[in-house]
């Protein structure tokens, strides 16, 4: 019998940034970015992140600042094979928790901070009916027996995903002010990364019409099926799969930032992140599909980044700020494995970059706050993503959209030691599209598309503190 290609369950890449920030970067990290977007210049407490050589501007002491977000997205894939039982999936991706903290103590031109974020990752998505790479080869198989002579109608099977991936640092640095007008910023953050994937396929059945092996042609196992042809290789293929798989690992980035600020309306914030080295392990309880062994080393970095932001007094109530961020992901090493045309496939072979990423990812944006009564603000801004993936980086389980936010907030000072901040994102990506082969015929490749869309909301909430005077 001729063999049927099988897509095994290969969990992928979750750890794509799903919120604000680049392919593997999240810069998601204070209510006061979710209220404006535009925070390179900041020289209030989320500067230990964004803008940490303009901490020189604090007020002498100890303060802190305690954010959290809440972040729901949905995604949708949509594949055009026509044998697909059903050809829209849908993923569910939540983090009710997703915690910034930032200390700073100050004391005349010295500043020593400390931060604690999600600089990747952060939320778990879950597909209850599982991704279409793992049943568009399924979904062939009443076409491939009906070719044979055995006619088939239909076929039936469960499938699940979930996976979850969450990249926490720790930062810790120290800023000094060279002049009125000019910091500096040196420092370094610990990176410590973990990835989950937990899914199965089972209970795929098919309705043969086969008069020796079947002769109700009614539904039954798929695998028996293939057995009682005496085809083991395509029995075990269609047999129940499960995964259940932690990667984990760590890594250092240091980082370097200035702060130039020519008079007291305008401030000028820079910062470069140099590229993170992770390399993944794989401590796999589950695998019957080949796919994790155990032991195994991915490699999968968070790629160097420069930050250039700007903030301008144009009133004394009314402020407006533009920023950037520029990601350089052409230099970093991903493991976007290339696609399995077999099984198994115990060597898989990764792309290079240049081959699936044309440009390096961007961001620019623009934010305004405005100060309607005494130490009460409202503020919004607007941030454009700009992916440069090309198709070959597109799959069901990662992909990359530009996108556009927008966010609104407000802001309250009790005080010069106490001020709440809160803030509302929406981001509205760009829609993907990928062909996809699934065979030959005479006139050439038989090509389908698969589509990816997405939407993301966020609320969040953060309270700056100051101890002492």
């Amino acid at each position: 019998m001729k063999k049927i290609v099988f897509i095994s369950l290969a969990l992928g890449l979750l750890a794509q940034s799903g919120f604000s920030g680049g392919l593997m970067t999240n810069t998601n990290h204070s209510a006061s970015y979710i209220r404006m977007l535009a925070r390179g210049a900041s020289t209030e407490m989320d500067a230990v992140y964004y803008n940490p050589a303009g901490l020189t501007f604090l007020r002498d002491g100890f303060q802190f600042s305690l954010n959290n977000q809440t972040i729901f997205q949905n995604r949708k894939i949509v594949n055009e094979f026509p044998a697909l039982n059903n050809s829209e999936y849908t993923g569910r991706v939540s983090a009710p928790i997703f915690p910034s903290i930032y200390a700073a103590y100050k004391l005349e031109k010295f500043a020593i901070s400390a931060g604690f974020m999600v600089v990747g990752g952060g939320g778990g998505a879950t597909y209850k009916r599982g991704l279409p790479g793992f049943e568009t080869q399924v979904s062939a198989i009443p076409a491939t027996l009906t070719g044979m002579g055995i006619p088939t109608t239909d076929y039936m099977l469960d499938l699940y995903f979930e996976g979850s991936s969450v990249f926490m640092g720790a930062q810790l640095g120290v800023s000094y002010q060279f002049f009125d007008f000019l910091g500096a910023y040196a420092g370094a953050r610990y990176v410590m990364a973990k990835n989950t994937y937990q899914g199965y396929f089972k209970n795929l059945v098919i309705n043969p019409e086969d008069p020796v092996n079947n002769p109700l042609g009614g539904f039954l196992s798929a695998s028996s099926y293939f057995q009682s042809l005496g085809d083991p290789v395509t029995a075990f293929l269609t047999a129940d799969k499960e995964v259940d798989v932690l990667q984990s690992g760590y890594g250092f980035t240091p980082v370097l930032g200035l702060n130039y600020s020519p008079n007291k309306d305008l401030n000028i914030g820079f910062k470069f992140e140099f590229r993170t080295k992770l390399e993944m392990i794989n401590e796999t309880a589950i695998d019957e599909t080949y796919s994790f062994p155990d032991g195994e080393k991915i490699r999968q970095d968070m790629p160097a980044m420069i930050s250039l932001g700007a903030s301008y007094k144009v009133l004394p109530e009314l402020t407006i700020a533009l920023g950037g961020h520029y990601y350089f992901d052409r230099l970093a090493e991903y493991g976007k494995v290339k696609e399995r045309t077999d099984f198994p496939d115990l060597e898989p072979t990764f792309y290079k970059n240049s081959e699936i990423i044309d440009r390096d990812y961007f961001e620019v944006a623009v934010g305004i706050q405005y100060e309607i009564a005494k130490n009460a603000f409202i503020s919004a801004g607007y941030l454009r993503a700009q992916s440069g993936v090309n198709a070959k980086y597109q799959s069901d389980m990662s992909h990359s959209l530009s996108s556009n936010s927008i966010g609104i907030g407000t802001a309250y000072a009790f005080s010069h030691k106490v001020k709440l901040n809160i803030g509302a994102l929406l981001t509205f990506y760009d829609k993907g599209e990928k062909a996809i082969k699934y065979g030959e015929d005479m006139d050439g490749d038989i090509l389908f598309n698969e589509t990816y869309s997405r939407s993301a909301a966020v609320f969040a909430v953060g309270l700056d503190v100051k101890l002492g005077r």
